[in-house]
């Protein structure tokens, strides 16, 4: 999780937790807690666009005739959901309905009780964290999938440097079409790809390059 919205959200609940616990250990700890999603990667997203013809998305994540966007059917995801993408600045709940539920949980005579609210309490908040994007991005109409892990199953050079990830293995039947760069050759492009994906063990799923529903 990269998205400076997803950080800054933990980070102001993390805020609230310290406005309202104080120095108490309870609080210290939960604080901590939230800002450890971010900064020791527990959180992995992967996004989806409801839209492949957005030429902005085209320009910013597959520039030149090499890109594809790979087009998916969520039903076969099995346990993963993939969920809409809220486009907002406010919060999801108010920063008194964050204060409150806090102290609920501080308030929690069993201990046993208490681990069990406290980590519901940061998984919803992570949750809507995920979820939550400025509204300029609402062209995007993004959706995501997101998992919680404390150890990487590897690394990759990113934008952002050596990032971490987790894998989402995805049934073949999942994959559904296959959407070619609008600057490819319309002819070669989409042969070679529809042998590729035979190859490889897709051989229902079409690949075609598209040009005249681009939108900007």
């Amino acid at each position: 999780m990269n998205d400076p919205t997803e950080i800054d959200y933990l980070r102001h609940v993390g805020g609230i937790v310290r406005s309202v616990t104080g120095k108490s250990d309870f609080g210290k700890r939960l604080a901590e807690d939230l800002i450890r999603r971010v900064e020791r990667c527990q959180v992995y997203v992967v996004s989806f666009s409801q839209t492949f013809n957005n030429l902005s998305q085209w320009r910013a994540y597959a520039p030149g005739p090499t890109g594809v966007a790979l087009e998916f059917d969520p039903s076969h995801f099995g346990a993963t959901p993939v969920l809409p993408t809220t486009y907002e600045r406010r919060r999801r709940a108010s920063d008194d309905s964050f204060a409150e539920r806090i102290r609920a949980i501080e308030r929690e005579a069993v201990l046993d009780a208490r681990a069990i609210s406290r980590q519901a309490f940061i998984d919803e908040v992570t949750h809507d964290a995920v979820l939550l994007k400025p509204p300029e991005y609402a062209d995007e109409r993004e959706s995501r999938a997101f998992k919680f892990s404390e150890e990487p199953d590897g690394f990759y050079a990113g934008r952002y440097g050596m990032t971490p990830y987790v894998r989402l293995i995805l049934p073949r039947e999942s994959l559904t079409r296959v959407f070619l760069n609008p600057a490819a050759d319309r002819r070669s492009a989409a042969l070679g790809t529809s042998l590729f994906l035979k190859h490889y063990g897709y051989p229902n799923q079409e690949a075609f390059v598209f040009s005249s529903e681009v939108r900007n």
